[in-house]
């Protein structure tokens, strides 16, 4: 089985919850069925840095987002 592509709404989603510090790297890895270290690399902005962190309101719509399916 692949990995699965992330697109910016999904890494600004995970920039989200690492901002919220209630996951650890590896929980977010497994949702998003990529690996604990490229977590790490958005966090530290080694990947990704382009893409915001969205503030909480933003952050909470895309997890909505992603809950009901709309967020590919």
């Amino acid at each position: 089985m692949g990995k699965q592509k992330l697109n910016d709404e999904k890494v600004e989603l995970i920039k989200h919850l690492l901002s919220t510090r209630i996951y650890k790297h590896h929980e977010i890895a497994e949702y998003f069925d990529t690996s604990r270290p490229n977590i790490t690399k958005i966090k530290k902005e080694h990947r990704w840095k382009e893409v915001p962190t969205p503030d909480d309101i933003r952050g909470k719509y895309l997890w909505y987002k992603l809950l009901n399916g709309k967020l590919k």
